[in-house]
């Protein structure tokens, strides 16, 4: 039966009331809290930008721009008429119908506290930003191929021919009886399907790193490390080699834990200076690259500080004490770079670190490349345990000689301090001596009374 037009059910009434209710005419009040967007989460504060020496073409740097450059149109409060006659009255009534209307203060900027109080956490860059690889160039640390203001290039580590001569090392683990064709295609068939960098640390890289019993991290945050700068993220590295926590001294440790030891969790190994970073195929092959800088900056510089320790001043001997490498399953590629300090022209600033690329691997290429490679990498981490070893020895070394002289020194103070109590006791020893000579002259001596009636 159709419906009659003049009629209309309750429901399409209902809705319809709905649908012309008034919106609510003061939406802040509500009860329940607004959630913060997600750009006002992140939004970098204006002193991060203002210290970068060179600002890249990124879709933060843009809201930035139009944030200094558009400004926005405040509406003007509405006029309100003076009170007059019974103020209590007014004010009362005025209280009653809500108050002031607080509308016209709506799109007022953010207070310069609240703004502060976030600039921590919104101010940090990781390796997915545009302008991270330009803010470890603003701290010296400088990556391959770099040149300088003054059209300098990188310079070059004194020990570079040596590292090379290192990483061509044949190993008798990639000989053609341990490493067969049928296990290079198997390596190549793993590659193809290496999406992700997971994929790539499961089923690639434990082909590449063989037998190893070096301690080493997997995909540890380096929580305990100092922070290069308040912009620089601390490093993730997906795989690195340290040393032993009971190797270095207990003195050496406590002095120089925010540089070398990496992670709050003892059972990690300290100062690093091998790594190993990875990306799939539908990784970010920038991205990579980035984290890349971030880690072997973080280990050179711990590195340098171990080196530097108990020496009085900064060493700079022109060698390489780190070493780095990347793999990227999308080209099937092995890199391999060293990072080495030199001083600045102010001595009393921190030095300058630069990146030198040392080796280049297609592994997917040919069997013989990846043999290459692979020995390559394990050279490498036996150079970087050569390197640790050393640095080591030297601080425990520093710091036992030091130990010495302050027990000599300790002995020296007690041995005087002994001698000068044996030299008191033998004064007092003489003293008593002559008082008692001088009783005895006294007792068959008796003095002679003194006249004093002639004197007057």
């Amino acid at each position: 039966m159709p419906l009659d037009l003049g009629e209309r059910p309750e429901s399409q009434v209902r809705k319809r009331k709905q649908k012309t209710e008034a919106p609510d005419p003061h939406p802040q009040l509500s009860a329940k809290p607004q959630k913060k967007s997600r750009r006002s989460r992140n939004r970098t504060p204006p002193e991060f930008w203002d210290n970068l020496s060179q600002v890249p073409l990124c879709r933060r740097a843009l809201r930035e721009f139009n944030r200094r450059t558009v400004r926005r149109t405040i509406p003007k409060p509405p006029v309100r008429s003076a009170l007059e006659g019974d103020l209590v009255k007014q004010l009362k009534r005025f209280a009653r119908h809500g108050g002031p209307d607080l509308r016209d203060i709506r799109g007022y900027s953010e207070l310069k506290i609240k703004a502060v109080s976030n600039m921590n956490s919104a101010s940090v860059l990781k390796s997915k930003d545009p302008a991270f690889a330009q803010a470890l160039i603003d701290e010296h640390f400088y990556p391959e191929g770099y040149v300088h203001s003054d059209n300098e290039d990188t310079p070059v580590p004194s020990n570079f021919e040596e590292i090379r001569a290192k990483l061509r090392k044949r190993r008798r683990s990639l000989w053609r009886s341990q490493f067969t064709d049928e296990d290079f295609r198997r390596f190549q068939r793993s590659n193809d399907s290496a999406t992700t960098k997971v994929a790539v640390m499961s089923s690639i890289f434990p082909t590449i790193l063989g037998r190893e019993t070096m301690p080493f991290g997997v995909n540890y945050l380096f929580n305990n490390l100092k922070q290069l700068a308040n912009t620089i993220s601390k490093p993730k590295p997906a795989y690195f080699n340290g040393s032993r926590l009971h190797q270095v001294h207990t003195e050496v440790r406590r002095k120089l834990g925010e540089y070398i030891i990496p992670s709050d969790n003892d059972r990690l190994p300290l100062l690093p200076n091998f790594f190993l970073e990875v990306e799939g195929i539908d990784g970010d092959h920038p991205v990579m690259k980035n984290k890349f800088k971030q880690n072997i900056a973080y280990c050179a510089r711990g590195m340098h500080k171990m080196q530097c320790y108990g020496q009085g001043q900064p060493v700079f001997d022109g060698k390489a004490y780190t070493i780095g490498s990347t793999y990227y399953a999308g080209e099937g590629t092995l890199q391999l770079y060293v990072m080495h300090p030199t001083q600045r022209a102010d001595p009393n600033k921190e030095p300058d670190f630069h990146t030198t690329s040392i080796a280049k691997f297609l592994m997917t290429e040919t069997v013989e490349n990846f043999r290459k490679g692979a020995a390559a990498f394990r050279n490498a981490q036996a150079w970087a345990k050569e390197r640790r070893d050393e640095v080591i020895a030297l601080a425990n070394d520093q710091t036992a000689a030091r130990d010495e002289e302050e027990e000599e020194g300790a002995e020296g103070e007690r041995g005087g301090r002994e001698e000068e109590k044996e030299v008191e006791e033998g004064e007092e020893g003489e003293e008593g001596e002559e008082w008692k000579e001088g009783e005895e002259a006294q007792a068959w001596y008796p003095p002679r009374r003194m006249n004093f009636r002639g004197i007057m």
